[in-house]
């Protein structure tokens, strides 16, 4: 967050936050959102599966861009993790 925060243009972060409680996931969301940030993801959004539980531990956060597409690639088994992409509008 601080090396984002040195930049003040468009803006991506993105990868595995490791989100694997309820409580982590508004946490996150929270603190992202407070700082400019959005994200196309629903909180509880499944990116990561293991022993039958499906929890949402990876996002894309943005700011000063918008995102016209996203999702999460399932059922893609290259990882316990299901890949998540975006399309940015660049219009």
């Amino acid at each position: 967050m601080a090396e984002a925060d040195k930049h003040s243009g468009a803006t991506l972060v993105l990868g595995d936050f490791n989100t694997l409680s309820q409580q982590k996931v508004v946490e996150t969301r929270n603190l992202f959102e407070s700082r400019g940030y959005s994200t196309p993801f629903t909180s509880g959004t499944p990116t990561w599966r293991g022993m039958g539980i499906r929890l949402h531990a990876d996002w894309i956060f943005c700011r000063g861009l918008k995102i016209s597409k996203w999702g999460v690639a399932r059922p893609l088994a290259v990882s316990d993790h299901w890949p998540i992409w975006a399309e940015i509008d660049l219009t």
